[in-house]
């Protein structure tokens, strides 16, 4: 599949995802009304006389909610319900037959119809970030902002990555929804989203630690508060996760496709 139709594809996937006006509309609405409820929430609580909450100040946890909610827009993918879809009804057949890898498709299709979502989540960040003046954090230096963004492609790759190789037990089971939707709770709690890791329970916050729905959310934005001490090992952490789940999701898939009678097998 050559560059110019991945780019046609990422035009159409975007123009998709713009094109249910009613539904964009309600779509920036849950932006704006929960980011709005939540910094009032912690404004609340810091106002309340508490200093210091597990190691954060108010401008350091309005900073991590703002970053961890445009973060969230990146990370929840929903090209696992379409993929399911594909293998159990046998349409993956038309997409095989074609000159292009259907992963790739699937991801540039994917990465399309969330783009306009996270733009509009930035959107909003951005102008509560303005309201919020010195209250919030921002990165004072260019590695800092380097860094971050480095971990936020990372953090997009891992969550492609898993939205796979959710999809990918098709093959094998009839009804995968109940794992999309346990997978799609743990990352928007493991992950940090709701509230940072350091006010989980002591033994939860063990076990987040060392799994990789970190590396969507939480250990981005604390490289963006600049609370990472080691940012490359953190780094190389959250890319051998990528490259784990990689090494998974290409052999469960080369197998799935020689069972798959749509592949032939």
């Amino acid at each position: 599949m050559r560059l110019g139709q991945y780019r046609a594809n990422l035009a159409n996937a975007i123009a998709l995802g713009t094109a249910y006006r009613v539904n964009f509309i309600l779509g920036l609405f849950n932006v704006f009304v929960p980011l709005g409820l939540y910094l009032l929430l912690w404004s609340a609580v810091f106002a309340g006389g508490q200093g210091m909450i597990a190691g954060y100040s108010l401008s350091a946890m309005l900073s991590y909610y703002l970053v961890s909610r445009w973060l969230g827009s990146l990370v929840q993918w929903e090209t696992d319900w379409t993929m399911w879809s594909h293998i159990r009804d046998g349409g993956l057949s038309a997409y095989l037959i074609r000159p292009m890898n259907y992963l790739a498709h699937r991801a540039v299709d994917a990465a399309g119809q969330a783009l306009p979502a996270a733009v509009v989540t930035l959107l909003a960040v951005a102008g509560f970030g303005l309201y919020l003046g010195d209250r919030v954090v921002v990165p004072g230096d260019a590695w800092t902002w380097a860094a971050f963004f480095a971990s936020v492609a990372l953090a997009y790759l891992l969550s492609a990555l898993l939205s796979f190789l959710r999809a990918v037990g098709a093959f094998w089971f009839s009804e995968t929804g109940w794992v999309a939707y346990l997978d799609r709770l743990l990352i928007t709690f493991l992950a940090g989203q709701l509230v940072p890791l350091e006010l989980f329970p002591a033994p939860l916050r063990a076990v987040a630690q060392w799994l990789p729905f970190r590396g969507m959310i939480y250990l981005p934005a604390q490289i963006f508060l600049g609370r990472v001490a080691n940012v490359g090992a953190e780094l190389a952490l959250q890319a051998a996760w990528a490259l784990m789940i990689g090494v998974c999701l290409h052999v469960l898939w080369g197998r799935g496709l020689r069972l798959s009678p749509a592949a032939g097998g």
